[in-house]
């Protein structure tokens, strides 16, 4: 299984190596971004305690400490990966296969159908109870809508 965002076709491994690298580049900003998230959540805490419950703070600091921690682990394998030329190959073939790119494809597609439904029904059946969340999630499904609407004609005047 590849992972959820990582279908690139590469002819070569040189090609497959610039993938990688911009990879990297990407697990560096996630680093940040979970660094950012746990400093700050600690910054929060210590100078303004009563702004965050303790499972605010444990939640935040949690998300950036899971955010760190993969952005490294995922580094470190991806480096691994381009030092070892025959990994290397194995992974470009794997992630180049048009079966897995398919297989891709339909599972996010049943994801995000998935996600659609629910964001709607928790927004109409949670909106008896909490009125802004009606709000909120049916706002998120319409973005969710939009996002792909503009991505499809974006990517049909590409292709």
């Amino acid at each position: 299984m590849n992972g959820i965002f990582c279908s690139k076709a590469s002819s070569s491994n040189e090609e497959y190596k610039k993938v990688i690298r911009f990879r990297m580049r990407i697990f560096c900003i996630m680093f940040l971004v979970g660094a950012v998230t746990f400093l700050g959540t600690l910054f929060i805490m210590f100078r303004f305690s009563s702004m965050l419950s303790d499972y605010q703070s444990g939640v935040y600091t949690g998300v950036g400490c899971g955010l760190m921690g993969g952005a490294v682990a995922l580094w470190i394998k991806n480096k691994m990966l381009l030092g070892n030329e025959e990994k290397l190959k194995k992974s470009r073939l794997a992630s180049s296969d048009e079966r897995n790119i398919e297989i891709s494809q339909k599972a996010m597609r049943i994801a995000a159908m998935a996600l659609i439904v629910a964001l709607y029904l928790v927004g109409i059946v949670g909106g008896f109870f909490y009125p802004v969340l009606i709000k909120v999630l049916l706002f998120l499904v319409c973005i969710f809508l939009l996002v792909y609407v503009v991505a499809f004609k974006m990517i049909d005047k590409k292709m």
